[in-house]
């Protein structure tokens, strides 16, 4: 089973200097001066139980990039399992390319969608954290 979210609209920063070193009871602590290189997408999907990411950035937010995302957790899953997936109400998730997607691949069981989006709350939870391999300072 895999819980599926994405988070749009993330500022792609490049700041003048690295992160200031963090002490405990510290927050981080950045340069006042950037450079804003627009937006991103990002579009998560955590194993249930393996815990195992697969992850991909888009510049866009649409089903086109989603579709896209669908295809890549088709190719990082071994053929013999059946993937379950669990998303919110998302209309991304519930356009007609999304649907005919999920129809034509039986080892792609229909999408459970959560009207409060409860299910996929691990899925939500993981994009919040902070990438720790990308800044050591954390």
């Amino acid at each position: 089973m895999l819980c599926v979210d994405e988070k749009s609209q993330i500022q792609v920063l490049d700041h003048s200097q690295p992160a200031l070193p963090r002490r405990p009871g510290q927050i981080e602590r950045r340069s006042h001066d950037y450079v804003r290189h627009g937006t991103l997408s990002l579009f998560a999907a955590l194993g249930a139980a393996t815990g195992k990411i697969i992850r991909r950035c888009f510049k866009r937010h649409r089903a086109h990039e989603f579709l896209k995302f669908l295809r890549e957790i088709e190719a990082n899953v071994p053929r013999d399992l059946d993937i379950h997936t669990v998303m919110d109400n998302y209309a991304t998730h519930k356009t007609s390319a999304i649907r005919n997607f999920f129809l034509k691949r039986p080892p792609l069981a229909q999408p459970f969608r959560s009207d409060g989006g409860v299910v996929a709350q691990p899925g939500r939870a993981l994009l919040r954290q902070p990438d720790r391999k990308a800044d050591p300072a954390r």
